[in-house]
């Protein structure tokens, strides 16, 4: 099947680019961890379902991508990268072109079954799977959070039932993927609200304080594997809804912890007496939580060490803490 074909029957658009073969080899550990246990099943849909539904399980987003354009972060394009590749391991954070190819390359190892990694944005920095068997023609976004703000990365950690998949032409794919979600996690997937029902439960019901709800919500996505992007969208959802406390203020940033290497942070301001001069810092790499003195924040978002990842949206440190002044374009991620 050559690429134009593949393109029409995917229904690309013109913005839209398929990523070339290249030559590549997979580490072990990512073939055992996703294939490793996978049934025998009689069908490729089964298979390319399973694969993507305990891929989704195994690999967080890649929270350092939020930070391109802060200047001189690390760069994140879908070119091919062979060395890159080859390191990842199955416990490694990827973005989506990567995380494309890997699909590709353990989805073509069955019989009777393409896939392709479908670039788009200005940078073709953005990417999606295109999938064709016989009897199906699929996409594959594990990174949407347009649907239930939350995407398919949070979904399969969480248990819940994936919604990433658009069926472009054949059989219902709905029954199937629920029946091998099950099989991929242990467990079959739950509703959503049922989801966020019982974390609502455990967390925010017999509430002591903001930071012990924060650190009980930390704790509770920690068990689940659920870090970075996908651990802001959790953010998000429960500060609209004033979990953290009406008057908690709450920023996205990013910690300089080395050479083109910064880490997310989420910023916590408590007003709650005893804790409201510190700020409470999450860790987005390991979900777990520090305190430091407002004066400290505001001496490494003045050396730079600390930068909002978008400016409009920081805390109001003590009338002594100049905010950081806004440099050149960062991308706008609205907590509200």
């Amino acid at each position: 099947m050559d690429i134009e074909e593949i393109r029409s029957k995917l229904k690309c658009s013109s913005d839209e680019h398929i990523l070339p073969d290249e030559p590549w080899n997979l580490h072990p550990s990512v073939h055992s961890a996703i294939l490793g246990a996978m049934p025998s099943y009689r069908s490729q849909e089964e298979a390319i379902f399973y694969i993507y539904a305990k891929m989704c399980r195994n690999f967080n987003f890649n929270e350092n991508y939020y930070s391109r354009t802060l200047g001189d972060g690390e760069e994140f394009t879908s070119e091919f990268n062979r060395q890159e590749l080859e390191s990842i391991i199955a416990t490694t954070p990827v973005i989506c072109s990567r995380f494309g190819r890997i699909y590709k390359k353990l989805a073509e190892g069955l019989p009777d079954i393409t896939a392709v990694v479908i670039a788009r944005g200005e940078n073709l920095d953005e990417s999606t799977i295109g999938v064709i068997t016989p009897n199906l023609i699929a996409r594959l976004d594990p990174n949407n959070s347009r649907i239930g703000h939350v995407s398919d990365l949070f979904r399969a950690k969480a248990g819940i039932n994936l919604l990433g998949i658009q069926r472009v032409e054949g059989v219902s794919i709905l029954p199937t993927l629920n029946n091998v979600s099950g099989d991929a996690w242990g467990s079959a997937p739950i509703k959503q609200a049922d989801f966020f029902a019982n974390m609502e439960e455990t967390i925010f019901a017999n509430r002591s304080s903001n930071l012990k709800t924060l650190q009980d919500f930390t704790y509770f996505l920690r068990q689940r594997r659920i870090k970075g992007r996908e651990a802001v969208q959790a953010v998000k959802r429960y500060k609209k809804k004033n979990s953290f406390g009406a008057a908690t203020q709450i920023a996205l940033a990013f910690e300089r912890v080395g050479n083109n290497v910064m880490q997310g942070r989420v910023l916590f301001k408590f007003s709650d007496s005893g804790i409201a001069n510190n700020v409470h810092v999450l860790n987005l790499s390991n979900m777990k939580t520090s305190q430091l003195r407002q004066t400290t924040v505001r001496e490494m978002l003045k050396k730079g060490v600390l930068v909002y990842e978008n400016p409009k949206y920081q805390l109001t440190l003590d009338e002594h803490s100049p905010l950081q002044p806004e440099t050149g374009y960062q991308r706008a991620i609205k907590l509200r």
